[in-house]
């Protein structure tokens, strides 16, 4: 199910260590409460913001995307599973969240 904003604001109330696989390469992205994300990766990282806003994250990095912000919906697959969802439903990549 996509999440509401109740559940984004509640997931995203604590510190989360977030696995990311966008098209094959993987990452972790640190959200902390303050609205900040630091994401790592085998070769490098990059920091960056983001906000809950009408039902969707809205992330902004420093470099990645070339500094352009991205807003998706969350979609809760089974347990740990998520999925960034874009705007026609597609999946833009998995997320693996620990409770």
């Amino acid at each position: 199910q996509i999440l509401s904003q109740q559940d984004l604001e509640t997931l995203f109330s604590k510190e989360r260590d977030i696995k990311i696989i966008l098209r094959g390469f993987s990452y972790y992205g640190l959200f902390k409460p303050n609205g900040t994300i630091k994401a790592t990766w085998s070769t490098g990282g990059d920091k960056g913001l983001y906000r809950i806003e009408n039902g969707q994250i809205c992330t902004r990095y420093r470099a990645l995307r070339n500094g352009s912000e991205k807003c998706l919906k969350i979609y809760h697959v089974k347990g740990e599973e998520y999925a960034y969802v874009g705007p026609d439903g597609s999946v833009y990549a998995n997320l693996f969240i620990k409770e």
